[in-house]
């Protein structure tokens, strides 16, 4: 992989026939001037997987932005719900009481005792409904960002 210049240098000591000793050094210099292109190509190829990998990265951050975005929506939504479902059960417990006491007193028929008590326990359905929305809705925040419920 020809990048930088390398230098190697070496010696080396014989001894002659006659006795006397002989030395031979050698100094070596690689300068790769041209490559042929290999570095160039090696360059824009990495250039290419970091722009690949910057995408995936992106496209992972939007989406899981939209998942954070769309789980905290819901969970307004089950929190808007729940509101609305506890006052429509205060209510619907108010007006049973109210159709009671007309009842006890003659002025109010049994349909309109039973209706109240069907919007009653209709009520609580839709309460208890909203509450099961409310901590789904809490669990897929959890599970978006990273924790366990």
């Amino acid at each position: 992989r020809p990048s930088a210049p390398t230098a190697t240098a070496g010696c080396d000591r014989t001894r002659r026939e006659r006795g006397d000793l002989a030395w031979s050094g050698q100094l070596a210099l690689d300068l790769p001037l041209i490559d042929g292109g290999a570095r160039g190509a090696r360059v824009r190829f990495a250039a290419a997987q970091l722009d690949r990998v910057r995408a995936r990265h992106q496209a992972l951050r939007n989406r899981v932005s939209g998942e954070v975005h769309d789980a905290l929506q819901r969970y307004r939504e089950a929190l808007a719900t729940g509101a609305v479902a506890e006052r429509q059960l205060l209510s619907a417990e108010e007006a049973l009481r109210l159709v009671q006491r007309r009842y006890q007193i003659g002025s109010a028929a049994i349909l309109e005792l039973v209706t109240a008590q069907v919007d009653l326990q209709q009520s609580r359905g839709d309460r208890v409904s909203a509450m099961v929305s409310l901590e789904i809705a809490a669990a897929e925040i959890e599970k978006v960002v990273g924790r366990e419920p």
